[in-house]
């Protein structure tokens, strides 16, 4: 038998305590030696550009742009760094607090899956960034920091910067399922795919497209929109859209922030809020796999 909610939330509180607390700890310090670094640099520019401009009667009005550009510029490139750096050092210790998490950066071996499952259409370029994978009730996760971009007329404009969950539930479906947030702008879906109507309940949040009307009806049911609706609420992210294909179940949300913020230049990494907040995430996960694949125990 599966660990239940309680204890996966249990466990991961004993090894963060253990495990990752003593890691944060030396990372809140580098993080505060840096926004020194950062501070006493602005100073030291500031002081050196203030005695030009005295002495040698410079333009205010250009220096103050150097000024904007020569310290913005520097802000960035110190930030990124110090965030890609302390995210090399906490996300493996983060997955070991849960059992079965693995995470990559920047890798995802099935890029163009998504236009398949007609869960984003039409992208012509993309990049990842944390790509997690990870087990629940004998069940394959696949949680994908996802950025899209489509080409019109000869600009590139961004379409999908967000989060992909694909869980691989083994059921072999006889038709192509999509869903998609009716408050959202979507591309055009796969021809093949025909709306299906259904009732005011599901319909006022959501369109249903199929070439398979009995099994679209026996997939969207009231208890899937509400457990849609849940897992929206828990990300804080309305769904952007979600696809039945083949043996899989796809399920995209359209962030406008990070998700994954651990580290944050400007934050204590003595923050659990983050930490915390990815934790209740992936237990809603959990609970969206156990709604297609019930377990023999009642998970609490």
């Amino acid at each position: 038998m599966g660990k239940t909610y309680t204890q996966v939330k249990k466990d991961f509180l004993e090894r963060y305590k253990d495990e990752l607390e003593p890691l944060l700890e030396l990372c809140e310090k580098e993080r505060l030696k840096r926004l020194r670094f950062l501070f006493a640099t602005r100073l030291a520019v500031l002081a050196i550009i203030i005695f030009h401009i005295i002495t040698y009667k410079l333009d205010i009005q250009f220096i103050a742009i150097f000024i904007l550009i020569a310290i913005g510029g520097g802000y960035l490139l110190i930030k990124k760094t110090f965030e890609f750096k302390i995210r090399q050092k906490v996300m493996p210790v983060i997955c070991e607090c849960f059992d079965n998490l693995k995470w990559k950066y920047g890798e995802y071996n099935q890029p163009l899956i998504f236009s398949e499952a007609n869960l984003i259409n039409s992208y012509d370029n993309y990049y990842f960034e944390d790509v997690f994978f990870n087990t629940w009730n004998k069940t394959n996760i696949e949680i994908i920091d996802t950025h899209l971009s489509k080409k019109v007329e000869k600009k590139e404009v961004r379409i999908f910067d967000g989060i992909v969950l694909r869980i691989k539930i083994n059921i072999n479906f006889c038709s192509h399922t999509i869903i998609q947030n009716n408050s959202m702008f979507h591309y055009a879906h796969a021809q093949s795919l025909e709306k299906i109507k259904f009732e005011e309940n599901i319909s006022k949040k959501f369109s249903v497209f199929s070439n398979n009307e009995d099994e679209a009806r026996y997939l969207v049911t009231q208890a899937l929109i509400e457990r849609l609706d849940r897992i929206s609420q828990v990300f804080e992210c309305p769904i952007y859209s979600a696809s039945f294909y083949k043996q899989g179940f796809y399920l995209a949300f359209n962030f406008k922030k990070h998700m994954f913020s651990f580290a944050n230049l400007n934050i204590s990494l003595k923050d659990m809020g983050e930490i915390a907040l990815f934790l209740e995430e992936l237990l809603e996960i959990y609970k969206l796999v156990d709604y297609f694949i019930p377990n023999e125990q009642d998970k609490k």
